[in-house]
C-alpha cells in the first residue's frame, strides 16, 4: 500500500514513522456514503468522523515532514483538506437528519472555514440557522451561497422561504407589540405570571411613548377591560354587576374567572391603569421611574400657582375612568386589600418577577409574600383615586368615599409606601383646588378633611417612634416633607382669608382639635411623650406656614412661647431625661425655627422679651457643642430681635458680638465643604442658608456696615469676610427656591440704602402718583404723632439705624469691586426666575448704585440693565415700588449711549420709562424725559415704539410746567420724535385736513425763548425736523404766530450757530415749497429778504442754505448742493 508522501532518499528512521494511507481516507469517506445512501445517518456520521480524524492525522504527519525535509515536500495537503472539508459537510447533514442542529451547524462552519466558496456546507449551514430560528444568520448564509452559485436553485427556494419567514416573523412581533394582543396575554387565566405582568409592563411603557395610545384605550373598550379584570378580584365579596360587563364592547372576550388573579398579576395591572392617569404638574415622578408629561424643570417655578391643564391625552383616560369606577368600588377595592393584608412592596418592585437573564419562566418569584404585592397594588389604586380626584379638586371634600381611602391609608402602619401615596393622593387634589384660587368654592370643612389631618399627624408620630427604634432617617424625612406638604395644603385652603364669612372656618377651633393632643405634651417629664412634643412642635411650624395670623393667636391664647423656649434650649428633654438624644435635637431644631417665625410679630417679639428669651437663647448659643446649624439659627434669632429697638440691640450686642459669630460660622462652613463625604450637600445648604439669614439681619445695622468697610481696607491678605459672604451667596444665585437668593439680595440691599434713603422712602411712600412730603410737611405730621396719647400712636414694629450716606457710599464702592452687580444680575436673571420680593431687593440695589453717576457704565457692563427689566416687569403689580426701578433704568439711558444697549434691551426700555414722564416727582419727569430723548436719537424702530406708547403726548404735557429744565427736555424729546415718519404723517394729516394745531404752535412759541435758551433750540430743532413735510411747510406761515419763526432769527446772534442752523434749515423747508399763489410768494420773498439781511451770522450748513434761497446768488451749481444736503 503506497504511502501518501513518497519516501525519496528519506532515511530509515523517517521510513519508520506510522503512516496514514489515501486510500484508507478514501475507503471511510466511501463508507460515510454507503451508510448515508442506506438510511443509517448515525453509522453514517461515525464514518465521517473517522474519516476527519484521519485526515487530521494525515495533515499532522505532512507538516511533520515538510519541516524536516523541505527538499522533499509535495503538495499533498490539498487532497486531504478537500477530502476533510466534504466530510465535515456531509457529517452536517448526517446530524441535519438527526435533528442535532447545532452539530450541524458547527460542521458547516468548520467545512467552510477549510473552503470558504463550498456551496454545499453554505447550504446546509443555512438550513441548521434556519431550524435554529436564526433567520438573519441563515438569511445571510443563503445570500452568500446565492453570490458564489447564482444559478443554485435550492438556495434561491431557501432565501425566498427565509424571506417569507421573516417577514412573518415581523408581522407576529407587531402584532404581539398591539395593545389588543398586550391585553390579551396579561388578562389571560392560563398564561405564566411573569408573563402577563410583563405584557402589562409592555403596555404601560407603549403609553408613556406613544400619548396617542391613551385615547385608544379609552376609546375602544381596552381600559374597561382592564378595569372589568381588576374588579373580577372583588367577585368572591360583592358579585359584579351586569353593568360592568354590558360596557365591554361587542368582539371582545370578557375576563371572568373563579380563580383568583395573583396578586403580583394584579399589582401589575394596577400599575399599569395608574400609568394611564397620572399627572404631576411640576413633572415629578408619580409611579416607577416614569415622569408624567408635565413642564420642564426650569419652568417649574413659573407653574406652581397656575391652574393645572392637564394634557388631553390624560383627560380622555380619567373620564373614561370615572364612567368605569365609582369611589364607591375604588374604596370597596382597597378595603378588600386590606383585609386581605398589606406590606412594603420589595425594594425592585417588579424586577423580582423576572431572572437576572431577562427570560420568562424562572421562579424568582415564588419566595416574596402577596401582602408586598398587595401593599404595591393597594399604592396604586390609591394613585389612580388622587388622580382621579385631581381632575374633581373643586368638590374632592365632598367625596367621603376618597377621604375614608386616604384615612384608612393612612393607618397602614406596616405598608410605608401605602401611606406615602395616601399623602400624595390628598396632597395632589388639595394642591389642585389651591391653583383654582377664587374660581372654586371655599373648602368646607368636612369630617373626612378633619380626619385626614389627624391622620396624618398621627402617622408623623409613629414615624418619629420608629425612627427612634432604629428606622432610618431618609425614610423620615420623605414622610415628613409629604406629611407637611398636604398638612399645609389643605391648612391653608381652610384658612383663606378671601372666602366669605359664611363659609368661614374657626381656626382656632381646629388647630386646637388637631395640636393640642401633642403640645399637651410640652411640660411632661416623661420620655415617652417627647416624639409627642415633637410632633406639636412640627404641626405649629405646619400653622405658621399655612396661616400665621391664626398660629400667632393660638400661641399668645394657649401661653405656648414658654415651653417653646424650653424646647429650643433643650430643657424639656433634658428635663425627661433625654440629654443629647436624637429626640432633643429634633425639638431644638422645630422649636428653634418656631421662634424665629414668632419674631417676625411684635406681640410675639415682645411676649419673648418679657419672657427672658434672650437670656434662654444666649445659653444655648454659648453651647459650643451644639450642631452649627443649630447655632447659626440662634444667632439668627438674635440678630432678629436687635431690630426690635435700639435698646433691645444694645443690650444684645453687649452680650454677645454676632459679628464674629458670623465669621466663625463662615469658618465652619468652609470646612464643611473641604471635608468628603456623601451626605453633607444637604447639611453645607442648611448651614450657608443661616448664614445668609445672620448676614441679612446684620445688615440693617449700620455697626456692622463700618466693620465691613474697615475689614475691606484692610491691606491685601488680611480677612476680607465680605467676599466670603459673596461666595457662600453665590452658590445661591441659581437655586430654584427663592429665600437663599432674597436673603442674599435683600442683604445686599440693606447695606447700600443708607438712613437717608430710608426716609426718602418714608417720604413717598403712598399712593402712585401721590404728593411726596416735604422735609416741613413730615416735621409738622411727626409733631402731630407726638401730641397723640400714648394708646392712639401707631406701634412701631422696629427701630433700625442704616448709617449715613457717607459710609455707605463708601461701602457701595466695594460692594462693586466685589463683585456684587453681577451676582445679583445672576440672582435676577437665572432660571427658574425668583419671586417678586428678590427682584424688586435687587432691583432697589441697582437704584442705590446708579445714584453715584460714575458707576452706571460699570452696571450696564455687567448685565444690570437686564436685570433691571426682569424685575420692573416681574412688578407690574407694585407700581411705588416699581417706580425707583424706573428711575434707575432712566438713569443708565442718561448716562450711556442707548445705541451701546442690545436690540431687545433699548426696545424694552421705552415702556418702562414712559411712565416717569407722567409721574408727580419733576425729578422723575425730567429724568424720563431725558432717557426718552437719547433713546430716540438711535433709530426708527425706537422713535416709533416710543410714539406708539404716547410719548409725544406725554412730552406735550411737560411744556406747561413751571420748571425751565424740565420744558427744556421735553421738547429735546419732541426734537428726536419728529424725525419719525409716523410722527410727521400724524401732524401732517391734521394740517392738510385744515386744522389749527396746537403743538405747532407751542413749538413757534418757544422759538422765542430766549430766557431758556435749551428750550429754545429744541423747539427750533423739532420745527426743522417737522417741516420736512410738505404739508406741515404749507400750512405753518399761515399761523398767527409764524412770525416767532423769523423774529427768533432776527433776534439770533452769531454766537448762537446751533439754533441759526435750526432756524434757517425750517426757513429752507418753507422757502423750498412751490409758491403758486400770491401769499405764498410773499412768504418766499420775504424769507429771501430775511436771509440776505442775517446773510452775515450765518456759517457752514446755513450759510450753504443761505446761497440757495438767496435770488442774486443763484449760480449753477446751487442744485446739485441742494441735492448733497438732502442726501
Amino acid at each position: 500500500m503506497a504511502s501518501l508522501r513518497p519516501l525519496g532518499d528519506a532515511d530509515a528512521a523517517a521510513a519508520a514513522t506510522p503512516t496514514v494511507s489515501s486510500s484508507e481516507i478514501q475507503g471511510l469517506k466511501a463508507e460515510g456514503n454507503r451508510l448515508f445512501k442506506d438510511g443509517d445517518f448515525s453509522a453514517a456520521a461515525a464514518a465521517y468522523s473517522r474519516c476527519i480524524d484521519a485526515c487530521k492525522q494525515a495533515e499532522k504527519l505532512g507538516s511533520e515532514a515538510s519541516s524536516e525535509f523541505p527538499s522533499e515536500a509535495t503538495p499533498y495537503c490539498e487532497p486531504v483538506k478537500s477530502v476533510l472539508a466534504a466530510a465535515y459537510c456531509n457529517r452536517s447533514m448526517c446530524r441535519l437528519k438527526q435533528q442535532d442542529l447545532r452539530g450541524a451547524e458547527a460542521d458547516s462552519r468548520a467545512a467552510l472555514e477549510i473552503r470558504p466558496d463550498y456551496s454545499k456546507a453554505l447550504y446546509r449551514q443555512a438550513l441548521a440557522l434556519l431550524q435554529l430560528g436564526d433567520l438573519g444568520a441563515s438569511a445571510s448564509a443563503a445570500r452568500r451561497l446565492l453570490r458564489i452559485d447564482p444559478k443554485n436553485a435550492e438556495g434561491a427556494r431557501l432565501l425566498m422561504k427565509l424571506n417569507e419567514a421573516a417577514l412573518q416573523e415581523q408581522q407576529q412581533h407587531v402584532e404581539s407589540r398591539m395593545p389588543s394582543t398586550l391585553l390579551d396575554t396579561a388578562v389571560d387565566a392560563t398564561a405564566a405570571e411573569k408573563k402577563r405582568v410583563k405584557a402589562f409592563r409592555d403596555l404601560g411603557r407603549l403609553a408613556q411613548e406613544r400619548e396617542s395610545l391613551h385615547e385608544t384605550l379609552a376609546k375602544e373598550g381596552l381600559l374597561q377591560r382592564l378595569a372589568v379584570f381588576l374588579k373580577q378580584q372583588n367577585v368572591a365579596a360583592n358579585a359584579a354587576s351586569a353593568a360592568d360587563f354590558a360596557q365591554v364592547p361587542a368582539g371582545t372576550t370578557p375576563v371572568v374567572s373563579n380563580a383568583p388573579v395573583p396578586a403580583v398579576v394584579e399589582a401589575a395591572g394596577w400599575e399599569l391603569l395608574s400609568s394611564l392617569v397620572q399627572y404631576s404638574p411640576l413633572g415629578m415622578p408619580t409611579t416607577d421611574g416614569c415622569t408624567s408629561s408635565a413642564s420642564s424643570e426650569e419652568k417649574v417655578l413659573f407653574k406652581v400657582n397656575e391652574p393645572l391643564c392637564i394634557p388631553p391625552h390624560i383627560k380622555a383616560c380619567r373620564t373614561a375612568l370615572r364612567r368605569i369606577w365609582t369611589s364607591e368600588e375604588l374604596l370597596f377595592t382597597f378595603r378588600r386589600l386590606q383585609r386581605q393584608g398589606l406590606l412594603d412592596p420589595p425594594a425592585d418592585n417588579f424586577a423580582s418577577v423576572f431572572a437576572a437573564d431577562g427570560t420568562i419562566g424562572s421562579s424568582n418569584n415564588k419566595g416574596i409574600d402577596p401582602r408586598r404585592w398587595r401593599g404595591l397594588s393597594a399604592a396604586f389604586l390609591l394613585r389612580v383615586f388622587g388622580h382621579s380626584k385631581q381632575s374633581e379638586s373643586e368638590s374632592f371634600e365632598h367625596d367621603a368615599s376618597f377621604l375614608e381611602a386616604v384615612s384608612s391609608a393612612l393607618d397602614c402602619a406596616e405598608a410605608s409606601t401605602v401611606q406615602l401615596a395616601a399623602l400624595q393622593a390628598l396632597s395632589g387634589a388639595a394642591d389642585a383646588r389651591r391653583r383654582l384660587g377664587l374660581k372654586a368654592k371655599a373648602l368646607a370643612l368636612r369630617h373626612g378633611v378633619e380626619r385626614c389631618l389627624e391622620a396624618a399627624l398621627a402617622l408623623l408620630s409613629a414615624a418619629v417612634d420608629k425612627a427612634e427604634c432604629g428606622g432610618q432617617a431618609v425614610e423620615l424625612e420623605a414622610m415628613e416633607r409629604n406629611i407637611e406638604l398636604t398638612v399645609v395644603t389643605l391648612l391653608r385652603l381652610l384658612g383663606d382669608k378671601e372666602r366669605a364669612e359664611a363659609d368661614g372656618v374657626d381656626m382656632q377651633r381646629l388647630a386646637d382639635q388637631l395640636l393640642s393632643p401633642f403640645l399637651s405634651c410640652c411640660h411632661s417629664k416623661d420620655p415617652n411623650k417627647q416624639a409627642e412634643t415633637y410632633v406639636g412642635l412640627k404641626a405649629l411650624l405646619f400653622l405658621m406656614t399655612a396661616d400665621r395670623e391664626t398660629a400667632r393667636d393660638f400661641i399668645l391664647q394657649g401661653s405656648l412661647l414658654p415651653y417653646i423656649l424650653s424646647a429650643a434650649t433643650g430643657e424639656a428633654a433634658a428635663a425627661a431625661g433625654l440629654s443629647g438624644t436624637r429626640q432633643q435635637h429634633q425639638q431644638q431644631q422645630a422649636a428653634t425655627a418656631l421662634i424665629l417665625q414668632c419674631l417676625d410679630f411684635l406681640e410675639l417679639r415682645q411676649k419673648l422679651l418679657d419672657d427672658s428669651g434672650v437670656d434662654a437663647i444666649l445659653k444655648l448659643l454659648r453651647d459650643e457643642t451644639r450642631p452649627e446649624a443649630l447655632r447659626a439659627k440662634l444667632g439668627v434669632a438674635l440678630a432678629r430681635v436687635c431690630v426690635h429697638s435700639k435698646v433691645v440691640k444694645e443690650e444684645v450686642l453687649e452680650r454677645v458680638n454676632l459679628f464674629i459669630l458670623l465669621e466663625e460660622l463662615l469658618q465652619q462652613l468652609l470646612q464643611r465643604q473641604q471635608q468628603p463625604g456623601k451626605n453633607k450637600k444637604g447639611m453645607d445648604d442648611d448651614l450657608a442658608r443661616c448664614v445668609l439669614e445672620l448676614f441679612f439681619f446684620l445688615s440693617l445695622h449700620a455697626e456692622f456696615k463700618s466693620k465691613l468697610v474697615e475689614l475691606a481696607n484692610f491691606p491685601t491678605g488680611s480677612k476680607d469676610l465680605l467676599r466670603a459672604v459673596l461666595d457662600v451667596g453665590a452658590q445661591f444665585c441659581s437655586n430654584s427656591g427663592s429665600l437663599p437668593r432674597y436673603l442674599l439680595c435683600g442683604g445686599l440691599c440693606n447695606l447700600m440704602k443708607s438712613s437717608a434713603d430710608k426716609d426718602r422712602c418714608r417720604k413717598q411712600r403712598g399712593l402712585h402718583g401721590g404728593v411726596d412730603l416735604d422735609e416741613s410737611q413730615l416735621e409738622e405730621l411727626e409733631a402731630f404723632y407726638d401730641q397723640l396719647p400714648a394708646e392712639a400712636k401707631p406701634v412701631p414694629n422696629g427701630q433700625i439705624d442704616l448709617g449715613d450716606e457717607a459710609s455707605v457710599c463708601s461701602l457701595r464702592q466695594v460692594l462693586l469691586e466685589r463683585g456684587a452687580c453681577k451676582l445679583l444680575v445672576r440672582a435676577c436673571t437665572a432660571k427658574p426666575l425668583p419671586s417678586p420680593n428678590v427682584l424688586l431687593a435687587a432691583g432697589s440695589s441697582f437704584f442705590l448704585l446708579a445714584k453715584n453717576e460714575k458707576n452706571r457704565g460699570l452696571l450696564v457692563k455687567e448685565g444690570a440693565l437686564r436685570a433691571l427689566l426682569t424685575a420692573i416687569g416681574a412688578l407690574k403689580t407694585y407700581p411705588e415700588d416699581k417706580r425707583d426701578l424706573q428711575q434707575a433704568a432712566a438713569q443708565l439711558c442718561i448716562s450711556v449711549n442707548p445705541a451701546l444697549f442690545s436690540y431687545h434691551d433699548a426696545l424694552d426700555l421705552v415702556p418702562v420709562v414712559l411712565p416717569l414722564l407722567s409721574d408727580s416727582y419733576e425729578l422723575l419727569q425730567y429724568e424720563g424725559a431725558l432717557a426718552i430723548t437719547n433713546l430716540t436719537s438711535v433709530n426708527e424702530e425706537l422713535r416709533q415704539r416710543a410714539f406708539s406708547g404716547d410719548a409725544w403726548r406725554l412730552l406735550g404735557n411737560l411744556l406747561f410746567s413751571e420748571n425751565d429744565l424740565l420744558r427744556a427736555a421735553a421738547l429735546e424729546g419732541w426734537c428726536n420724535l419728529a424725525g419719525s415718519s409716523k410722527v410727521q404723517d400724524f401732524l401732517g394729516g391734521k394740517t392738510a385736513g385744515k386744522a389749527d394745531v396746537q403743538d405747532l404752535r407751542l413749538l413757534l412759541a418757544f422759538c422765542l425763548e430766549t430766557n431758556n435758551p435749551r428750550a429754545q433750540q429744541a423747539a427750533a430743532g423739532a420745527l426743522a425736523t417737522l417741516l420736512n413735510n410738505s404739508d406741515i411747510a404749507k400750512a405753518l406761515p399761515k399761523y398767527d404766530n409764524y412770525q416767532n419763526l423769523l423774529k427768533a432769527f432776527d433776534e439770533a446772534t452769531e454766537e448762537q450757530g446751533p439754533l441759526l442752523d435750526r432756524l434757517v434749515v425750517s426757513l429752507y423747508n418753507i422757502w423750498g415749497e412751490e409758491a403758486q399763489e400770491e401769499g405764498e410768494k410773499a412768504v418766499k420773498s420775504r424769507i429771501e429778504q430775511a436771509v440776505e439781511v442775517h446773510r452775515h451770522k450765518l456759517k457752514g450748513l446755513s450759510a450753504d442754505l443761505a446761497v440757495q434761497m438767496i435770488p442774486s446768488g443763484q449760480p449753477e451749481g446751487s442744485r446739485a448742493l441742494t441735492a448733497s444736503i438732502e442726501t
